[in-house]
């Protein structure tokens, strides 16, 4: 083991100052907004903001997965194991996803790139799931 290794090894992952350092798979991180020049009110907000989006990705998922097995089996007309075999593919995904997510931010694209890559996927996926399971006629003048 080389001593740049083990000293890697050692070092804090976020710096006290705001310097700009290697996280080890080659993104740099950087730290622009320190704990200590944050307000609480802008902790606050910022908090805030982090919770109503983790409330609204989790409502969506389990929106898209209750809905999803009642779909594909009355209006899509699928027999009884694919239902479930699709749902459970689907949260499956979900689950393992992030994986990816995290191996695309450590070497690539960096931590707020990827998040606001996967936000717009997410995004234009719960789309595409709606306009998908509108029927024909709801568009249609009587």
């Amino acid at each position: 083991m080389s001593t740049e290794a083990s000293e890697d090894a050692h070092s804090p992952l976020i710096s006290e100052n705001n310097d700009s350092h290697s996280a080890g798979g080659g993104a740099s991180t950087i730290s622009t907004i320190s704990n200590r020049t944050m307000g609480r009110g802008q902790k606050f907000i910022v908090t805030l903001c982090i919770l109503v989006t983790e409330l609204c990705e989790r409502l969506t998922f389990y929106g898209v997965t209750a809905n999803l097995l009642l779909f594909s089996s009355s209006e899509l007309k699928l027999a009884a194991p694919w239902p479930s075999t699709i749902n459970y593919l689907f949260q499956g995904t979900c689950y393992l996803i992030p994986l990816l997510g995290g191996w695309l931010a450590d070497t690539y694209m960096g931590r707020f790139n990827t998040i606001y890559g996967s936000s717009l996927l997410y995004v234009v996926g719960t789309l595409l799931l709606a306009a998908v399971s509108m029927r024909d006629d709801m568009f249609k003048k009587n």
